[in-house]
């Protein structure tokens, strides 16, 4: 399908897409729109919103799905503009499985003609602990440090898992508090002083705080995507090295 020379340049992306939903819904077919790092705040996407329910309203066979990280899609559906969303069906998706990453690496350094001894392999794949954009670091620095005949050092290996972990506290760390709060921060100092999970009552007593107005920080955290309920009363970090890098950053431990 194709557009005349005149709508192409002359008419606005709405009016475009509008026209291609009711020609494709004519023909028996359906306009499926994909977005994908959703982005908090956006107007382009109150724009399409704001479109997709006329659209909707209009009975056309059309589909809206958009992907972002926890705090991205937690900020657009509370957008007053876009209370429409909420109607949505939510997916979250859950940490890759280990086996899965373990399986794509070994297919994926043998096609690249990469030798890794199983042992080393196993332990970058523990390294990602599940998180897709990790394990798409660690993969990349393994590969560009193998040498000629694909041949890697433990040496290699360790370079490459400081380097992946130093781009990942980079661009997820440290792009993530700094979206948050003074006290959201604090709270999460508070939690890193605990190796393993965290309960609301050591977090509240750290903060000088209630645990009413702690458990409110405990639900704004979750809707980023920082943290996560690990039982009864207790919490964790669910962002990979988040616990490392504030213990470093901020000097508690």
């Amino acid at each position: 399908m194709e557009f005349t020379r005149e709508v192409q340049e002359g008419k606005s992306s709405q009016f475009k897409l509008t026209q291609l939903a009711r020609k494709l819904t004519a023909e028996g077919h359906g306009m499926l729109i994909l977005i994908d790092e959703l982005q908090a705040n956006s107007e382009e996407i109150r724009q399409l919103v704001s479109l997709y329910q006329e659209l909707v309203g209009e009975r056309l066979n059309v589909a809206l799905v958009m992907a972002g990280l926890p705090g991205a899609v937690s900020a657009t559906l509370n957008d007053k503009v876009l209370t429409f969303l909420n109607r949505a069906r939510k997916v979250s998706l859950p940490p890759l499985s280990l086996g899965d990453v373990d399986a794509y690496y070994a297919r994926a350094f043998e096609e690249l003609g990469v030798c890794i001894l199983d042992g080393e392999r196993k332990r970058i794949v523990k390294e990602s602990m599940g998180s897709p954009y990790l394990m798409q670091l660690l993969g990349h620095n393994v590969v560009v440090r193998a040498a000629d005949q694909g041949q890697l050092s433990g040496s290699m290996i360790d370079a490459a898992v400081e380097a992946a972990r130093a781009d990942f506290e980079n661009d997820v760390c440290g792009t993530l508090l700094a979206a948050l709060s003074v006290r959201d921060v604090q709270f999460l100092s508070a939690m890193a002083r605990d190796e393993g999970d965290s309960s609301i009552s050591a977090i509240a007593e750290r903060m000088n705080v209630t645990q009413d107005y702690a458990q409110k920080y405990r639900k704004r955290l979750i809707d980023a995507g920082a943290i996560e309920p690990a039982g009864w009363g207790l919490i964790r970090f669910a962002v990979p090295y988040l616990a490392d890098y504030l213990r470093r950053e901020t000097g508690v431990w």
